[in-house]
């Protein structure tokens, strides 16, 4: 994952009634090791996770998909050790 990507995550199936069953994000910057288990905007995070901050994009129209790259950061995991992400790029 790099800085400037567009990545599909793979979205929880009780959340797929709010976008689909995959939302966006804009990477910004690199992945970094978490190096102890933390707690950060009530995620909980382990130690030996990969993390990256990113942008969601919000789905503005389902026909045809147009997305708004919303002004908050997140952290995420990668799909390092089977978190919940899939790493699959989307066009740039």
């Amino acid at each position: 994952l790099k800085d400037g990507m567009v990545v599909a995550y793979t979205a929880c199936a009780a959340e797929t009634h709010l976008e689909s069953s995959y939302w966006l994000a804009l990477i910004k910057g690199p992945a970094f090791p978490v190096l102890e288990s933390q707690v950060h905007a009530s995620d909980c995070f382990e130690a030996g996770w990969l993390v990256i901050k990113a942008q969601w994009f919000e789905l503005v129209t389902i026909s045809p998909r147009c997305y708004k790259l919303q002004t908050e950061e997140a952290a995420s995991t990668s799909c390092e050790r089977d978190d919940p992400i899939v790493g699959s790029q989307v066009r740039q």
